[in-house]
């Protein structure tokens, strides 16, 4: 049975703290046992939020995940991006690292064209081992995730250096295929965005995580209504 299990967030400044704590409130709303950690250079009230751990000033938002992941206070973690939302108790998905390290859910976009061309190592992949979105991630604290984490800042930095690369998920995928990761994917309705346009093509499947500022809103008035909503 797994016992230490929680929620982590990694954000700084706002308006990216305020949409890290809307989330974590969904999170409370159906999942009460489960504590939530926030990472953040800004402390916030603990009202949603069980556990703040300082972080440094000076790191952008792509830093974040790849310093802070493997320094989770839990033994099996969730990671949330600060722009989800669960829609209902998914403690129970825990269970799926009791067979594997890892599991997220393969992007809407599988690979990269542009990135074939440019990375050496990307193309070198089978196709059917596609991009994966780190928004919404499970994974289990081991020296071999701590190990792999590394691996995928070490490849961020220099595809950001060499081709001037800033999406992380595609030095994810060549992290997670040279790690000895046991890696289990996630079915859509776990991180799911385009959600009006899912719908009509999935009609049997019901949200459990769904991810993106604009899924809240619509149209041009989004941003506006966006920062209604972290403010909430």
């Amino acid at each position: 049975m797994i016992t230490n299990k929680g929620v982590i967030y990694v954000a700084a400044n706002n308006p990216w703290v305020k949409e890290a704590v809307y989330s974590a409130r969904h999170v409370k709303r159906y999942c009460k046992e489960l504590p939530i950690t926030l990472f953040s250079n800004k402390p916030v009230e603990l009202k949603y939020i069980d556990n703040f751990i300082k972080i440094s000033n000076n790191l952008n938002e792509r830093q974040f995940k790849f310093n802070y992941l493997w320094k989770s206070p839990y033994e099996y973690s969730l990671y949330l991006d600060s722009d989800t939302q669960i829609m209902c108790d998914i403690s129970e998905d825990f269970k799926i690292l009791s067979k594997s390290d890892i599991a997220l859910c393969h992007c809407v976009n599988r690979v990269s064209k542009e990135v074939n061309e440019l990375v050496k190592e990307y193309p070198e992949i089978p196709y059917s081992f596609c991009e994966f979105n780190s928004g919404v991630m499970f994974f289990k604290k081991t020296e071999r995730f701590e190990k792999f984490t590394k691996l995928w800042q070490e490849l961020y930095y220099r595809y950001k250096k060499e081709f001037k690369i800033t999406n992380d998920q595609y030095s994810l995928r060549v992290a997670l295929w040279n790690s000895d990761l046991k890696i289990y994917t996630l079915p859509i309705e776990y991180n799911l965005q385009h959600v009006r346009k899912r719908e009509k093509t999935h009609k049997n499947i019901k949200a459990r995580v769904i991810h993106g500022r604009k899924l809240y809103n619509k149209g041009k008035k989004w941003k506006r209504k966006y920062f209604e909503m972290i403010s909430s």
